[in-house]
């Protein structure tokens, strides 16, 4: 299954966001994104487990 990826800024990994539908996954790459809110969403990475904002443009997309 693809996902959704955030890149934390504290510990540089990438981690998984959200899971991708199996229904939407061949469009996700021409854009469809979940949605953030226009101030941006805070999240705690699970490897360093700091939370920072983040903005919906921060996403990518990864095949599996």
């Amino acid at each position: 299954m693809a996902h959704w990826l955030l890149g934390c800024p504290e510990c540089n990994k990438d981690f998984m966001y959200t899971e991708v539908p199996l229904d939407i996954g061949v469009f996700a790459c021409s854009g469809v994104k979940p949605e953030f809110p226009d101030c941006g969403l805070s999240v705690v990475c699970p490897n360093c487990q700091i939370s920072s904002i983040y903005k919906r443009n921060q996403l990518t997309y990864q095949a599996t």
